[in-house]
């Protein structure tokens, strides 16, 4: 979807206005959305015997901006298959 990143850095901005910490942003995109959908033993980490896609993003998510870094996604895994990458 076109600019389909937009929404979740919006919220991931009001996260970082209320305080929340560049871990905890983090944390709430991966385990604990996996532990509220009553799926933390198959998703939510990154560990052995667990699905997982990975985003690698231009920017370092714990000096930076959060929510701007979280825009400039480079390469995304999915299912283990490298699905985006730069042109």
């Amino acid at each position: 979807a076109p600019n389909s990143g937009a929404i979740p850095a919006f919220e991931f901005g009001l996260m970082e206005l209320h305080g929340m910490t560049s871990m905890e942003m983090i944390k709430s995109a991966t385990i604990n959305a996996a532990n509220a959908l009553g799926l933390g033993d198959e998703i939510g980490t990154l560990e052995v015997g667990k699905q997982a896609d990975i985003i690698v993003v231009d920017g370092n998510l714990f000096e930076d901006d959060f929510a701007e870094v979280i825009r400039n996604v480079v390469y995304v895994i999915n299912n283990g298959e490298l699905v985006i990458q730069p042109e």
